[in-house]
């Protein structure tokens, strides 16, 4: 048996993505167009990586992380390890880009995206920035959805969101992840 979501943020005892978040980016992902292509931003672990793909066989991720190396946070190469446990590493529905989120989501030339996470620097600019730069990407009726809505980053992200979000639709309020349709 291969490694799930869940199990991977168990192992981490849900200190990256909880379970409720988790349940919520599937139910995002599975509300989605047929073979939807989201964009993941931030590789962390690896979990909501996972997560994406195990909600439906026709999703495709593409995760876009500055770092390449494993930190203590992750990176690139924690998420590559854990899509090796998981027996996706190599599945062509799995890529990564190597780049910082805001400039990646700039020179994006790859067509529209049926859903963007957010889960990469939690500043305030950071955050809106990633927000900025890949709005113009979404397909219509797209989402956009944010990871650590909540006071851990002492209200940067919840910020940025409540700014740059107001004028679109709520779709989803769980645990610390929010989403919002695009018109």
């Amino acid at each position: 048996m291969s490694l799930t979501a869940k199990e991977l943020s168990q192992r981490y005892n849900q200190q990256y993505l909880d379970f409720e978040c988790i349940n919520g980016l599937q139910i995002l992902a599975r509300a989605l167009n047929d073979h939807p292509l989201v964009v993941n931003l931030g590789a962390g672990f690896g979990t909501s990586a996972l997560a994406l793909l195990e909600s439906r066989p026709d999703i495709r991720v593409i995760t876009v992380d500055a770092h390449d190396e494993i930190t203590p946070i992750g990176g690139l190469a924690s998420e590559r390890a854990t899509m090796a446990e998981a027996s996706f590493l190599g599945d062509d529905r799995f890529e990564q880009i190597h780049s910082m989120s805001i400039p990646a989501g700039d020179a994006w030339d790859r067509g529209s995206v049926d859903m963007v996470f957010v889960d990469a620097s939690h500043s305030y600019e950071a955050c809106k920035g990633d927000a900025l730069a890949w709005l113009p990407h979404l397909h219509h009726h797209g989402v956009m959805a944010f990871h650590d809505y909540w006071e851990r980053y002492g209200y940067e992200v919840i910020r940025a969101v409540d700014e740059v979000m107001v004028p679109f639709e709520e779709i989803l309020n769980v645990s610390c992840l929010r989403a919002y349709r695009i018109p």
